[in-house]
């Protein structure tokens, strides 16, 4: 698997071994209390019983009249009758990944930046009794029976009207993956767009790219590299690739004891602050991909305004803190030093 994936593997086991030791009796259930590090409630040591995967699968439907607690779609004619869904509007849809949940704090703030902007109808994909288990393995294996279930909300939309072209899926971690299994099981045809947040890297490595996020999973693919080599996928595999701060797990202001899973969730936070039409990430094209010696402004964004236009590897700085879409303001001119042309030597990433 390669030493980036062994040494994350061991790191993770190593903290939730520590986190346990000698806190937990025999006697009571097997769960973790780690609501400082990942924000969640509890974790699950031994996994359910899945006997039918839809059973643990949730689509939470919010429109600009259903913004606040949302409506359960479970993929009826009578639910998309009664749901408020607009059939002739955008549709954005937001899966979590692995230790995630469905009301998660990156995807309820999203939603709101999303619904705030637009009148779309915005899905919220909950696979939380599946996440929750601290089993990674166990939980990428369960993710391509979750990719089958977004498949099927993608058919049952398109069949009751929706346009593929209209479909945008946003994706953290291990659900960039299911977004992208997910547009390729779909019978009806690939998304418009994929947004790809730190694809997971490990145990996804060696995988044909018919079980992974591909660059080929949709009208247009981009991805936001945040933990390379070690939580995220680290080579461009996407129509456009962004690698802010040039896309290690060392991403700025986060703390060093938690920093790889703080760079990890730094792709979601800088998504979601670029809905906000007043916060622009500007992306630096590169023409040697991943060495970013040669890297000048021609235009493109990263994040949600990303139109397309622009294909390739992109340098982004940001700042060390909220709002984060601000270039650094001579901080340090051997990183950032303009030439002619709007032209940028990068160095020192």
């Amino acid at each position: 698997m390669g030493l980036p994936f062994t040494c994350t593997i061991i790191f993770i086991f190593g903290f939730i071994w520590l986190t346990t030791e000698g806190s937990a009796e025999k006697s009571q259930p097997p769960y973790l209390n780690l609501q400082q590090l990942f924000g969640i409630d509890t974790l699950i040591l031994e996994p359910p019983v899945i006997k039918n995967i839809r059973d643990h699968v949730q689509f939470l439907l919010h429109t600009r009249k259903t913004r606040i607690e949302g409506v359960s779609f479970p993929l009826s004619p009578h639910s998309l009758k009664t749901s408020k869904f607009l059939i002739h509007n955008p549709v954005i849809i937001l899966i979590h990944g692995f230790l995630g949940q469905l009301r998660d704090g990156w995807m309820t703030t999203a939603k709101d930046a999303l619904l705030h902007e637009h009148d779309a109808n915005v899905i919220l994909v909950g696979w939380t009794n599946i996440t929750q288990v601290f089993q990674y393995p166990w939980v990428v294996e369960q993710s391509y029976g979750v990719a089958e279930r977004v498949g099927e909300l993608i058919d049952f939309l398109v069949t009751n009207g929706a346009a593929n072209k209209n479909m945008h899926i946003i994706g953290h971690s291990v659900g960039a993956h299911i977004a992208g299994v997910a547009s390729k099981a779909a019978k009806l045809g690939p998304v418009g767009r994929i947004t790809g947040l730190d694809a997971a890297y490990p145990l996804y490595l060696s995988l044909p790219n018919a079980d992974r996020l591909d660059a080929a999973d949709a009208d247009y693919v981009d991805c936001i590299h945040t933990s390379s080599g070690i939580l995220g996928v680290p080579e461009p595999f996407c129509d456009a690739d962004f690698y802010p701060n040039g896309g290690l797990s060392n991403q700025p202001g986060c703390d060093p004891l938690n920093q790889v899973f703080c760079s990890h969730l730094r792709s979601h936070e800088y998504f979601t602050e670029s809905i906000d039409p007043k916060h622009k990430f500007k992306a630096l094209t590169c023409r040697q991909a991943l060495l970013f010696l040669d890297c000048f402004d021609e235009g493109a964004l990263m994040g949600y305004p990303d139109n397309g236009r622009f294909k390739g590897v992109f340098y982004v700085p940001t700042g060390s803190k909220s709002p984060f879409s601000v270039l650094p303001v001579q901080t340090n001119k051997k990183e950032l030093l303009p030439s002619k042309n709007k032209r940028f030597k990068l160095r020192g990433v």
